[in-house]
């Protein structure tokens, strides 16, 4: 069963939450209820629960201190947070630190404690498909593995270590690169969908291993279109550039020539394994603005200064933080807020706020198109200030309200 631990100050509505609920009904007991963080820190040491449910604001260890500590110890149970309406501000803080879901204290019902902890289900039933296949083939493993950790993000460390069980290591930097196949049909093909992702992914494994530059390729589809991914754990992004530039050439000739198959390839010189699904919506995003006739063949997104890498990788990592701004930013990377600015637009190409309201629209699309988000939620976990304002800039950006964008 699901371990559940509950921290909440207030006897009353603790006692209500852990009394109104048939835990066994999603396969869930609480192991604990503590009536504050420091006490449900020590608990969560001990046991490792699945599920962690608890309020923000508590005498002494407060939630978001209690949430900090669990992710530095590396644990990552589902989040539920109870919280007032005038905490709102740090409410959104809290998704950065991979809050899944909230709770308004003083209007929260059964029905709506009942439908979080089923989503809490639901969401570690999944989880838990995609880690158990031990058994697979190292191949299928792979697949599966990366399919899970592309789909949720946090589970980074879990992917990892089952990846390093299987002497793939992906520690540290590493080239990702992202194939689109623009033909993959022979003439005498009888199959319109044409060569199959399977027989796509033996060869170019073979390839990897008959120019000893050990690679490893996963089909996915993303957006109703077929992509590979191609990760190379050997290749340092400092020393073999050359030689994965030659490799991609050689694999891309092999392709044409024997099974008229034109792939074209996105290339992050300084990928990381840590940020690989924030790498993969990047490489896309990056492959969908090319005209098609640009993508035949091999291009390598750009190769930006340490620090606007830096600042690109804060803005990802911290859309849903209201407080994000060209002055946040450029005191992270070192810069002043002046020359910060101006190395930004040259080397990114637009400013800074329009570029962090763009992906923030982005994500916004993004979790529109799950479906399982209301739109002031979304407004939250994009760092908006509120729904009107949110709906506003939204339909400015992209011509359609949020509402209008879920039903395209």
């Amino acid at each position: 069963m699901y371990q559940v631990i509950i921290a909440e100050d207030e006897f009353f509505v603790r006692l209500g939450i852990k009394n109104s609920v048939s835990w066994e009904k999603y396969n869930m007991q609480v192991v604990c209820d503590a009536g504050n963080g420091a006490e449900a820190l020590r608990a969560i040491q001990k046991s490792c629960p699945d599920v962690l449910i608890t309020d923000l604001l508590m005498p002494g260890m407060g939630g978001q201190q209690l949430i900090e500590s669990v992710r530095d110890a590396g644990l990552e149970p589902y989040i539920i947070v109870i919280t007032c309406l005038e905490e709102f501000r740090t409410l959104q803080k809290m998704m950065s630190l991979g809050v899944r879901d909230y709770l308004l204290k003083a209007t929260m019902t059964e029905a709506e404690i009942q439908a979080s902890l089923q989503k809490a289900r639901e969401a570690l039933d999944k989880q838990a498909r995609q880690l158990e296949p031990a058994r697979a083939p190292a191949g299928n493993r792979f697949s599966q593995l990366m399919q899970a950790y592309l789909a949720d993000e946090s589970l980074c460390r879990q992917t990892q270590g089952a990846l390093e069980e299987l002497n793939l290591s992906v520690s540290g930097a590493l080239p990702v690169v992202l194939g689109t196949i623009a033909e993959v049909y022979k003439a005498d093909s009888q199959a319109s969908g044409g060569l199959s992702a399977h027989i796509c992914q033996n060869l170019v494994d073979l390839a990897g291993h008959q120019y000893a530059l050990g690679f490893r390729c996963l089909p996915l589809m993303l957006d109703e279109r077929r992509f590979f991914l191609f990760f190379f754990p050997e290749v340092s992004r400092s020393g073999n550039t050359p030689d994965l530039h030659a490799l991609l050439e050689r694999l891309r000739g092999e392709l044409q020539d024997y099974l008229n198959i034109r792939l074209s390839l996105l290339v992050d010189r300084a990928g990381d394994f840590a940020r690989l699904p924030a790498c993969c919506r990047q490489l896309l995003s990056a492959q969908k603005r090319q005209a098609s006739d640009q993508t035949d063949g091999i291009a390598f997104l750009p190769n930006y200064r340490p620090e606007i890498r830096a600042a690109l990788e804060i803005i990802r990592e911290n859309l849903s933080d209201p407080d994000l701004s060209l002055r946040s930013v450029a005191e992270k990377v070192g810069l002043s807020e002046a020359y910060f600015s101006s190395l930004f637009h040259a080397e990114i190409q637009i400013p800074f706020r329009k570029y962090l309201t763009n992906m923030r629209i982005e994500e916004a699309k993004y979790l529109l198109e799950q479906g399982e988000y209301k739109i002031w939620d979304i407004a939250c976990r994009t760092g908006f200030s509120d729904e009107g304002y949110f709906s506003k800039v939204f339909k400015k950006v992209t011509d359609v309200s949020p509402k209008d964008w879920r039903k395209l």
